[in-house]
């Protein structure tokens, strides 16, 4: 009985060995599925309330700042005809900004630390590299956008039958509650393999913080933003290392925005009026 006892275990550790050695599928599988086959995926709670609050901060100061250089080198009409590298009007009231400062170490969370970069890799390959980092800001007002998509299919030699595997990928990230009159984003699932798909749109209501990823060739539009506030959205696109979008972000169609010194906040105008009536006495 001893016997056999020893043999049971032997053959329940074989199995269990055996078992743990079976591949067993990816926890992100069923996200990568549904951007394969639908096109887009949401990815909830990516970024806290403080990083969110602390993006804001950015986005306000470097709109603010983009505006005013604007103002001052009496470039409006400039802006509106084409825009720049760091401030483009995409449509009525809707403004494309870079912000560098999101691309430095305190701001690796939206980076390296991203928690959508397992996902974005699984979908690109372990060598996907950032391209592109902005935010979109929507105000009170602007109007819906036209269908479009973010790029193209890549060229298989002229076979209209070929659909190449998903190349780029964009992460939204909204700093704010996206909800119907606030400007959320539609989009047509399956349209980045046909973009004539005759399917249901759909618009996601996303919390703040949480991210959207999609296939850079997914048919959408950004709706008109009927609230009160502005909405802020943050996009990060990612791609396959040979491929780099030359038409969105062409500095040849694109010209660099003049330094101007950053406008004080009305604390730094307050304290220099002190300083300047009471002659620098603390």
């Amino acid at each position: 009985a001893a016997r056999a006892s020893a043999a049971e275990r032997r053959s329940a550790d074989a199995a269990a060995l055996a078992l743990d050695t079976q591949p067993r599928p990816s926890p992100l599988l069923a996200k990568v599925e549904a951007l394969f086959r639908e096109g887009y995926v949401i990815a909830d709670g990516c970024i806290d309330a403080v990083q969110v609050e602390t993006c804001l901060d950015v986005v306000e100061e470097g709109f603010k700042h983009y505006m005013h250089s604007v103002k001052q080198l009496d470039l409006q009409e400039e802006l509106l005809a084409s825009g720049f590298m760091e401030i483009k009007m995409r449509s009525a009231g809707r403004y494309d900004l870079q912000l560098p400062e999101l691309s430095t170490e305190p701001f690796s969370f939206l980076l390296q630390d991203a928690p959508w970069m397992p996902l974005v890799h699984a979908a690109l390959g372990s060598d996907a590299t950032l391209t592109h980092f902005g935010c979109m800001l929507s105000f009170p007002g602007s109007a819906t956008q036209p269908w479009h998509s973010d790029g193209p299919h890549m060229n298989a030699g002229g076979d209209p039958r070929f659909v190449a595997p998903v190349h780029a990928v964009n992460v939204f990230v909204p700093l704010v509650n996206l909800t119907a009159a606030n400007g959320p984003t539609e989009y047509v699932p399956g349209s980045h393999l046909d973009f004539d798909a005759k399917v249901p749109s759909k618009t996601p209501s996303l919390k703040a913080g949480s991210a959207l990823l999609f296939d850079y060739r997914l048919k959408h539009r950004g709706l008109g933003n009927s609230g009160t506030e502005e909405r802020p959205l943050l996009y990060i696109t990612y791609a396959k290392p040979f491929w780099l979008d030359v038409y969105n972000f062409d500095r040849k169609r694109y010209k660099n925005l003049p330094p101007v010194a950053k406008q004080a906040s009305r604390a730094e105008r307050t304290e220099k009026r002190q300083r300047t009536i009471f002659g620098g006495l603390p």
